[in-house]
C-alpha cells in the first residue's frame, strides 16, 4: 500500500501487509515537493518499485524509487526533463530496466498542449531516453495523455491513452494507441 495523505506536506507512506492482512512494515520517505503514488511494482527478488508525481510550484515531475523486502530505500530519483511531466504507467522493461509513459505540457498558456510521453531507464534509474508523440496545434487546446504501457513481444511498446486533438468537441473524446520499437 502506498499512500501520501498519512503524513503532513505529502510524503510519502509505504504499508507492507501479509496474506493475512497484518501488517508487516512500515515506512516514509520525504521529498522536497508534494509527493503523489500512482503506481507500485513488485519484482520477482520482493523488492518495489514505486512511481509517483512529485510537485513544486508550477512543474510536476516523475519520482522513482526502488525498495528492497523489508522498506529499505535503495535508490531514488527526480526526473526534471526540464518541462511540466506527468507520469501515470510504469512497468519493467525486459533489460531489467524501466519505462514510464505519461504525459509532457508544451504549453499552458494560452491553453493548454501536452504530448504524450514515454522515458526509459537502465536499471539503476538512469534515463535512457525520453520520447514524446503529438499534435501539436499552438494556442489550441490539445492533449495526448500517455496512461498505459506494456512491452510487446518484438521487444517494442504498445501505449494507450486518450486525447482530444482529433476531435472537434472538448474534452478527452478519443483512445489514443501506439506502438514504438525498443
Amino acid at each position: 500500500v502506498a499512500d501520501n495523505n498519512i503524513l503532513s506536506d505529502n510524503d510519502i507512506f509505504l504499508w507492507n501487509l501479509d496474506a493475512n492482512g497484518d501488517t508487516v512494515w512500515t515506512t516514509s520517505f520525504a521529498n522536497a515537493g508534494d509527493d503523489s503514488p500512482i503506481r507500485l511494482i513488485r519484482h520477482s527478488n520482493g523488492d518495489l518499485t514505486m512511481l509517483s508525481v512529485t510537485a513544486s510550484p508550477g512543474v510536476a515531475a516523475p519520482y522513482i524509487m526502488r525498495v528492497d523486502p523489508n522498506g529499505t530505500k535503495l535508490w531514488s530519483k527526480v526526473y526534471d526533463v526540464g518541462k511540466d511531466f506527468g507520469p501515470r504507467g510504469i512497468v519493467e522493461s525486459s533489460d531489467g530496466g524501466y519505462i514510464v509513459v505519461g504525459y509532457i505540457r508544451r504549453q499552458i498558456t494560452p491553453s493548454i498542449d501536452a504530448d504524450a510521453a514515454v522515458m526509459k531507464l537502465d536499471a539503476n534509474g538512469n534515463v535512457t531516453w525520453v520520447i514524446t508523440h503529438g499534435k501539436y496545434m499552438p494556442n489550441n487546446s490539445s492533449a495526448e495523455y500517455g496512461i498505459g504501457i506494456i512491452q510487446t513481444f518484438d521487444g517494442g511498446y504498445a501505449i494507450s491513452g486518450l486525447t482530444n486533438a482529433y476531435s472537434s468537441s472538448s474534452g478527452f473524446q478519443d483512445i489514443y494507441t501506439y506502438k514504438i520499437d525498443s
